[in-house]
């Protein structure tokens, strides 16, 4: 899911994200929503899960490829083991 409404005009949506894997990202203009969505739009039920959005331009001023940094956040919470439980 590509947009999302909790999203503002200078913001991306970046991921669902727990409360402990919010913590460690490394972005300084991440902000944390309300309502997790999963791809199709649907409300997750997953009480523990919040959308995570970031800012335009500090993607833009690290040049960095949203689509890339989404892949590789997944992959570090594949390596730590943080992937969210469903409760």
């Amino acid at each position: 899911m590509d947009s999302h409404p909790e999203k503002q005009p200078d913001e991306v949506f970046f991921t669902n994200a727990t409360a402990r894997q919010f913590r460690i990202m490394r972005w300084r203009t991440k902000r944390k929503g309300s309502v997790a969505y999963d791809g199709e739009g649907n409300k997750l039920a997953h009480k523990n899960w919040f959308p995570v959005f970031l800012s335009k331009s500090e993607l833009d001023n690290v040049k960095a490829d949203l689509v890339t940094e989404r892949k590789t956040w997944r992959q570090i919470m594949d390596q730590l083991n943080l992937e969210p439980t469903f409760k």
